[in-house]
């Protein structure tokens, strides 16, 4: 187990300069872990979601949905290694700019 806090951004520090198949093989045990946590202390959720939600990311760049932005921000220092490493394409990280450039374009159309 990485976090044995729970917590999100221990896990991204942890695994940031890691390869995308470590890190994935990394993730998929640490939910596992966290889910047995989850059942022993009803605690968790957030951060099982979070693992998840990085495990779908990474395979499919895509982003998922309902997503916290504040993950986003902690995903781009785990894409911009595996963009620099050429396991990512560098357009996973147009995903990760913040929403807000978005929606002030939007509001002008």
């Amino acid at each position: 187990m990485i976090s044995l806090n729970l917590n999100f951004f221990e896990f991204i520090n942890a695994v940031k300069d890691r390869d995308k198949h470590i890190i994935l093989s990394l993730a998929e045990s640490e939910a596992k872990e966290a889910e047995k946590i989850s059942e022993l202390t009803g605690t968790g959720d957030d951060y099982i979601n979070a693992i998840l939600e990085l495990i779908y990311f990474l395979r499919y760049s895509q982003k998922p949905g309902g997503i916290k932005e504040k993950y986003l921000n902690l995903y781009r220092v785990v894409c911009e290694n595996l963009v620099a490493k050429k396991q990512l394409s560098p357009d996973v990280l147009k995903m990760l700019e913040p929403q807000e450039k978005y929606s002030r374009v939007i509001g002008k159309i």
